[in-house]
């Protein structure tokens, strides 16, 4: 099967037994084409013409640029996938600003991880202090850091210690990470507390 388009056929002086050939070559490779991302036209159901899904070509790949900023349309936006941090992630570019934006991607799924929203990331996970007799530390490094300090951080004691280990607090804050301290007595056993931290690429 031939998955080459051709569009200048047939021409008005083409034999017809040359024509019939290069038309189901045509047709062949518009059904190769249209079922990558589309339910199959063949054989004919009640889900013809509908999307499966949607397949975006990474940039920077071999049309060397990402997309331009729509002008044909206002307001209008344009999707497309491009490599950060090497996992593809969803963009956006509209008729309102030049400069592209993410959508949302996962950059780290897993303890601590990460979430991007557009301009905004949450940081989560959580860390185990241990205060002993007196006052324990834990330092968080975020999955991915701030453009700067985040607007809020919320910590919450999960398990481990007891009533005294619930005296604990942030210490400090930077756009990579956060220091989360405990106050503890009689020697109480390590607690693990757990973090949300938002803030802005």
């Amino acid at each position: 099967m031939s998955n080459t388009f051709k569009p200048s056929i047939p021409q008005p002086s083409d034999p017809q037994d040359v024509s019939q050939g290069d038309l189901l070559a045509n047709n062949q490779s518009l059904q190769y084409v249209y079922g990558i991302d589309h339910w199959p036209l063949f054989p004919s159901s009640a889900n013809d013409g509908f999307h499966e899904q949607v397949t975006l070509p990474t940039f920077p790949n071999s049309i060397g640029a990402l997309p331009a900023q729509p002008s044909a349309i206002t307001p209008s936006l344009r999707l497309f996938s491009q490599i950060v941090a090497s996992v593809p992630t969803l963009f956006g570019i509209s008729s309102a600003s030049a400069t592209p934006f993410p959508i949302g991607a996962i950059s780290v799924n897993a303890n601590p991880g990460a979430l991007q929203l557009g301009n905004i990331i949450i940081n989560f996970g959580s860390i185990t202090v241990n205060a002993g007799g007196g006052t324990g530390t834990g330092t968080v490094t975020y999955a991915q850091a701030f453009g700067s300090v985040p607007y809020s951080i919320v910590v919450t004691p999960m398990s481990g210690g007891g009533v005294a280990a619930d005296n604990f607090w942030v210490s400090s804050s930077t756009a990579a990470g956060c220091v989360i301290n405990q106050q503890g007595v009689n020697n109480i056993a390590p607690r693990i507390f757990s973090y949300v931290a938002i803030g802005s690429v």
